[in-house]
This record gives structure tokens, sequence and C-alpha cells, in this order.
């Protein structure tokens, strides 16, 4: 486990655990409660302490030196536009970072 905490994890940030191999199937799995990441690669874990990250799913891939690399998953296209779909109309700030509109569902289906 690493000694330092990690604050404010966000869309652009990304680990790069060289040590890590990358092995297919590699994953990584954030608990709220603990505060901890558990990045899992063919039979070795590592263990990162995230503090308030901008997001609570991330993606495993190789860094293309043989370690592994995580990010951030952004959320699904699709199960955004299913979740506006039961609201016509967003909260401002979310719109605003979603898609940078009004928060209109229209707005979020012509937005490429």
């Amino acid at each position: 486990m690493f000694a330092n905490q990690i604050d404010f994890f966000a869309k652009s940030d990304a680990f790069d655990l060289r040590g890590l191999k990358f092995h297919a199937g590699a994953k990584a799995k954030y608990d709220p409660a603990s505060h901890l990441l558990r990045v899992n690669s063919g039979h070795a874990t590592d263990v990162l302490t995230l503090l308030s990250p901008h997001g609570t799913h991330f993606a495993v891939a190789n860094d293309g030196h043989g370690g592994t690399q995580v990010t951030l998953d952004p959320p699904h296209v699709a199960a955004t536009v299913a979740s506006l779909s039961r609201h016509d109309f967003a909260e401002q700030h979310w719109a605003t970072d979603v898609a940078g509109s009004a928060g209109h569902l229209n707005d979020f289906l012509l937005v490429a």
C-alpha cells in the first residue's frame, strides 16, 4: 500500500504503476467507505488511498512500457441520456459540467 494519500483525482489525471505488470483483465475497484482504490493485475494488487476523487469508476490499461495505467472511467453516454430522459431539465451546474448547455434534454442529444 502506498503511504501518501491522493487528493481530488480527476479525469485528466493518471496513475502510471510501472511496477505493476499489466495483464489482460486488470481492473480497479474503489471503496468510498475506506477511500481505497485496489488495482489488480494478474496475481498482484496495488492499493492507493484516494480522498475526494472526481469519480468512482476507473479504467485500467497498459502504460506502453509493460506497467499498468489507471484513469477515471468516464460515464457512458447512453446511461447519461437515459438518466436525463426521466427529467426534462438537469440542474445548471451538472449541465455545464457535462455538455456546457442550459440543461434541456434536446441540448444533450445534439452534443457530439
